[in-house]
């Protein structure tokens, strides 16, 4: 039997529509009779100058605007006769009072009431509404308010729940209405779209089988019954597999409208957000936040069976990993976020940081869009949490949690079967003939400001003006969908097209530059969009990935017109050369790119496409939730495997016999802190060097035994310190030299392991690691033959003096290419890239296997995380070499992929002795 797949994200794919046929919309606190946004488009201007969104007066319109109207109102198909083509205005001019939004993007809230006409007969949608609890309430500062003892507060012990008041916001009169109310399950529009297409392609294609999923509604809850929720919560979960999480309104406006979108969204978005204005404001929304969370969390902990795969949604849930992972600490979790993640210079300015760094740690899996998002991600856990960051992953106290890049994609088998419909062809054929005489730019974008409609527009603006010719030949089609709220972003849009049109449009051949759409329209309208298009621009200033570039590919099968792609969408990581990338902020050269792309020839323009459309087919979404799904499991297997509490203790008389019973043996084994501890920093000699020569002796004596001992201390100090052991191997500088053990120490030769390594960077790392150092008193700088320790261990400030290591940390891996610094215990080594204890082990058990020598035994033993290769230079081994006993030990508890561990140096020693002791 197949895994079971728990998707959670904020909203669920599928809602319940209540419907009515005997609702008075004045008696509902819900339900509007005013005039659809689409009614009033029809009585727009198309040529007016007037400010977008105002709405016409009731009166007669002109045959000029009728004519424009009817143009693409009449023979529209049966199916589509309610959601009529408008007038296409530059003010606010709309194709359709419906969104049906099948591509990975979200729109607003559910409206408080939509109109339905089902033949004569009038029938009423009434969906509960969310209501805005003005946050935060007055009593907001007074913590007489808040319930404690929530299970958040276990996780975050400073935080205490926000009071949250089960009000009754509706008449009992409507909740009986509801109550009576045909219930409907539908798409909910509000959904992650790219997400839903995915795991819907996968479950077609056999990748995945049975998949439970876990959000909210789309709707209020707190106007329903406790009889209509239950209810509404049979049907989602018999007719969709959906399981619904019940909050109340302040929560989740609080948590999404607030919290989300006021200060996760700019910031990842790599914006610094003003609002909230009040650090009492920031830390209420915070307590919204982690509850929503931690109702996620025991909604999920109620359906987890063992063996379930969690996979976590995108920012909403951001500390819902760790939230399970306290309840359940052997369960399979994955986070993939979405959007893009930003440097970790923006991300620290979060007041949250830390427990949000600490919250998406509970994963085994984290995924993000592109490798850059993934690199921003490893930056600012390194500088705000100190931990060791890998290239594939972050090194905690309780595992490994590994990090990928996997773009997402989008259903191509399914977009392609709807581009078949007649419907859509309708459409084309309506729209190729409205435009046959113009040269298309499309765009589809939510109006806010990170997804760069603003700039879009005045590089229009600046193409008119640079290329006088196309003025009356091209046309902008820009789709905006709707947003939660007014934004300042909104009002210059809209100066920017009346502009536009006000100085390039034409009365006598009814020429409008920009015809701009203020709302979503219906998905057969947008295939037939894109597929009309000459150009789609996209000029994001920042995004995660844009799906509406890979179906424009798709929908562009026949025609392969070119794409304007933003360098900073994460699709521009994807597509790459094979589109014409822009900066958004460059208006001339996004004005160039624009000309570019609609001169381009049939040729040129094919070429690129096949490469673009290979691309898309090849990295679509059911690849996707498939690769998903395996990383998780993978990463968990891994974690698992290595945990530290399924890690035996190594007892010297357990492996007495084995060590007996081996004819040639090979040891490598750490200096500082596994059998030496480290005495006075700077100084070689170490608090009990008596006990750890007495060990390297005894093991020296027996010829069979190969025994070589790591330091982080150079050439000249290690041959100082083992003056007295010339037959012991050393390796110096963590790698970057080695010898073999010799009988006579004159003849000690030492490998430079470095000898092929560019070591340039060394200069500027000194430079870096000095200027840190004289932020923290009493640290100091051991400068090697290769590498450099920065100690900080003796600085009187500790938190102080971990702060300045993580800014040090980030600026050396950031600025230095070749090398990179590990954080230590009081210490950063900065070391060169290739270069480790691993690489030095390997070459001098290859020179002894290579004279013919043949181990039966290998036995290393480290303490740090830069003995963490040597453990799996071992562990391979044991792969290549299955005649050979491999045994690695791990001093101290932390986590590691060392197959035993030892709790202290002394107790390590005694078991060595112990093991080697002929009895």
């Amino acid at each position: 039997m197949g895994s079971r797949y728990i998707v959670c994200s904020i909203f669920l794919p599928k809602t319940v529509e209540f419907h009515s046929d005997d609702v008075e919309f004045s008696t509902s606190p819900y339900c509007d009779n005013s005039e659809s946004a689409l009614e009033q488009s029809l009585y727009e201007n198309p040529l007016s100058n007037s400010v977008p969104g105002s709405p016409r007066k009731n009166g007669d319109i002109s045959d000029k605007e009728k004519s424009l109207i009817d143009s693409l109102r009449d023979n529209v198909p049966h199916s589509t006769k309610n959601i009529s083509v408008s007038a296409l205005s530059s003010s606010t001019a709309t194709l359709t009072d419906h969104v049906f939004d099948s591509v990975g993007q979200t729109s607003s809230p559910p409206s408080e009431s939509s109109i339905l006409h089902c033949g004569s007969r009038r029938r009423t949608l009434i969906q509960p509404a969310f209501k805005d609890p003005n946050l935060p309430p007055s009593s907001v500062a007074e913590h007489g308010g808040c319930t404690k003892n929530t299970n958040t507060s276990s996780l975050f012990p400073h935080l205490t729940k926000p009071s949250v008041k089960s009000s009754d916001n509706s008449s009992h009169s409507f909740k009986d209405k509801l109550d009576c109310a045909r219930c409907v399950v539908t798409d909910c529009h509000s959904s992650n779209g790219g997400l839903r297409n995915s795991v819907k392609s996968a479950q077609r294609h056999g990748y995945l089988s049975d998949v439970l999923f876990v959000g909210t509604p789309g709707l209020s809850t707190q106007a329903l019954s406790d009889s209509t929720r239950s209810k509404m919560e049979n049907l989602l979960k018999n007719e969709a597999n959906c399981y619904p999480v019940f909050v109340d309104d302040d929560v989740f406006v609080g948590h999404y409208n607030h919290f989300c979108k006021q200060i996760l969204w700019p910031c990842f978005h790599q914006q610094i957000s003003c609002i909230p204005n009040s650090i009492t404001y920031e830390e209420h929304l915070w307590k919204y936040f982690c509850v929503l969370n931690e109702a996620f969390a025991d909604r999920i902990v109620k359906l987890y069976k063992k063996g379930d795969i969690i996979w976590i949604n995108d920012y909403h849930l951001f500390i819902l990993p760790m939230l399970l992972r306290k309840r359940l600490p052997n369960a399979k979790i994955g986070f993939f976020l979405h959007v893009s993640f930003p440097t970790s210079e923006i991300f620290r300015c979060l007041a949250f940081r830390k427990a949000l760094l600490e919250g998406i740690l509970g994963s085994n899996l984290i995924g993000f869009q592109t490798e850059e998002y993934a690199r921003h991600f490893l930056q600012s856990c390194s500088r705000v949490l100190y931990l060791e960051v890998m290239s594939n992953g972050v090194l905690t106290d309780d595992g490994f949690v590994e990090v990928k890049s996997m773009p997402t994609g989008i259903d191509c088998e399914d977009l392609l079967n709807k581009l078949q419909t007649d419907e859509v062809s309708a459409w084309i054929n309506k729209l190729s003939d409205r435009f046959r005489d113009k040269i298309l730019l499309v765009g589809r974008d939510k109006l806010d400001h990170v997804k760069g409609v603003r700039q879009k527009l005045l590089a229009f603006e600046k193409f008119l003006c640079m290329y006088p010719a196309y003025r009356k030949r091209v046309v902008l089609f820009q789709v905006a969908q709707s947003t939660n709220e007014e934004n300042a972003t909104q009002s210059s849009v809209y100066d920017i097209v009346s502009r536009i049109n006000s100085c390039f449009s034409d009365l006598t051949s009814q020429h409008v530059p920009v015809y701009f759409l203020r709302q979503d329209i219906d998905f057969p309208q947008y295939l037939a969009l894109l597929t009309v298009a000459d150009a789609l621009v996209v000029s994001s200033l920042r995004e995660g990935m844009n799906l509406t570039c890979h179906e424009y590919i798709v929908c562009q099968r026949q025609r392969k017109k070119p794409l304007v792609l933003s360098e900073f969408a994460g699709s521009a990581s994807l597509l790459g050369a094979n589109a014409f990338l822009v900066n958004p902020w460059h208006a001339r050269g996004m004005a160039e790119a624009i000309y570019k792309a609609i001169t381009l020839s049939p040729d040129e323009a094919a070429k690129m496409h096949e490469r673009q459309y290979n691309l898309v087919l090849h990295n679509d979404g059911a690849r996707w939730a498939k690769q998903v799904c395996e990383a998780i499991t993978s990463a968990w297997e891994n974690n698992m495997f290595h945990q530290s509490t399924r890690i035996p203790l190594f007892k010297g008389h357990s492996f007495q016999s084995i060590y007996q019973s081996t004819k040639r043996r090979f040891f490598v084994l750490d200096w500082e802190g596994t059998i030496s501890s480290w005495g006075v920093k700077g100084e070689i000699v170490s608090s009990n060097m008596q006990q750890a020569m007495h060990l390297l002796s005894s093991l020296c004596e027996d010829p069979v035994n190969d025994v070589y001992v790591a330091s982080s201390q150079s050439c000249a100090e290690m041959e100082t310190l083992f003056y007295l052991l010339p037959n012991l191997g050393l390796i110096a500088e963590n790698g970057c030299y080695a010898s073999q053990s010799l009988l006579n120490r004159e003849e000690r030769k030492w490998f430079d392991m470095t000898a092929q390594v560019d070591l340039s960077w060394r200069g500027s790392a000194k430079n870096i690691l000095t200027r840190y150092a004289c932020l923290i008193p009493n640290s100091f700088i051991e400068d090697k033959n290769v590498t450099f320790i920065f100690h900080f261990e003796s600085a009187e400030d500790k938190d102080a003096a971990i702060r300045v290591a993580k800014d040090c940390c980030n600026a050396f891996n950031d600025d230095v290419s070749g090398c990179h610094a590990v954080p230590l215990n009081g210490a950063i080594i900065c070391e060169p890239i290739g270069i480790n204890k691993a690489v030095a082990t390997n070459c001098l058990y290859a020179m002894k296997t290579s004279e013919g020598v043949k181990y039966d035994m290998v036995f290393a033993a480290g303490n740090d995380r830069t003995d963490e290769c040597l453990y799996n230079w071992a562990s391979s081994l044991s792969k290549t070499e299955p005649d050979v006993l491999v045994t690695t030990v791990n001093v101290g508890s932390r986590n590691t992929a060392a197959s035993h561990l030892s709790s202290s140096i002394i107790g390590f020693n005694k078991s060595m002795e112990v093991m080697y002791r002929n009895n």
